[in-house]
């Protein structure tokens, strides 16, 4: 079994993909600027060269949401609704691939309390839903004799970024869950970690973002560690009760800062 992981897409942010064919809630449509064109062009050749999926997980912040606290300045479209349609636009050549979609909830920020903005999306791409809602807020499943444990929120560690997925392995074996499969987001950083133990070996991933390095990490408290980071996304291959991964990945590009003005 194939199972695709995309995640932390954050569709009409300014440094998000953006499809050039979505209409804009007051009419028009928006033109990708230079680093928009860049993911478009990266997110369609990866569309392209990934095998068929049998389940496709979108695991949160896929859409950018209101950006409040930035008065909306780095968003293509602040209407959530038209960025669901937006995304589904972008997630078409990935859907065909793939026909059983999840989709968990991300954060309240961007996809809106109770994840009201997810779940406007879930329902454009036809997600399996759990209790009538289309956005989980927590996934367990069990794929090819497996168990995976699938959420989007992770704690960041700059230094030890393989420490919080080993932590998050241990605490499920300390709640008696034992997941075989831990998958997070969040972070923007890809990683990946296998621990032997009890006569099995346990795996755990965080998934590469598809958003450049924003505003908001240029002025934050650590600026310089958040980027530039690998983007894309991962599949996990399942085969007779092990699991192994695939990346489909591609780098940043340059930051302006790396440049140096001549006073």
């Amino acid at each position: 079994m194939k199972v695709g992981i995309i995640a932390d897409v954050h569709v009409a942010s300014a440094f998000g993909p953006w499809p050039p064919d979505a209409e804009l809630s007051v009419g028009g449509k928006h033109i990708p600027n230079i680093g928009q064109q860049y993911l478009n062009e990266h997110w369609y050749e990866i569309a392209e060269a990934i095998p068929p999926l049998d389940v496709l997980v979108l695991n949160g912040d896929i859409i950018g949401g209101a950006e409040y606290k930035d008065e909306g300045r780095y968003a293509v479209e602040l209407d959530p609704q038209f960025q669901a349609r937006a995304a589904f636009m972008l997630l078409e050549p990935f859907l065909k691939k793939a026909p059983v979609r999840f989709c968990v909830e991300g954060t309240e920020y961007h996809e809106g309390k109770s994840a009201t903005w997810a779940e406007w999306m879930a329902r454009e791409i036809k997600a399996v839903t759990k209790d009538s809602h289309c956005a989980w807020d927590w996934l367990l499943l069990e794929l090819g004799g497996l168990k995976f444990d699938i959420a989007h929120q992770q704690s960041f560690f700059m230094r030890y970024p393989v420490t919080v997925l080993e932590r998050e392995l241990q605490y499920s074996d300390m709640i008696n869950e034992q997941a075989d499969v831990i998958v997070r987001s969040h972070a923007h950083r890809y990683g990946y970690i296998e621990i032997p133990g009890a006569g099995k070996i346990q795996t755990a991933l965080s998934t590469p973002a598809w958003q450049l390095q924003s505003h908001y990490c240029r002025v934050s408290i650590s600026p310089n560690q958040k980027g530039p980071l690998p983007l894309g996304m991962v599949i996990l291959e399942v085969d007779h009760g092990e699991v192994s991964h695939r990346r489909f990945m591609f780098p940043h590009p340059p930051l302006r800062r790396s440049v140096y003005v001549t006073a």
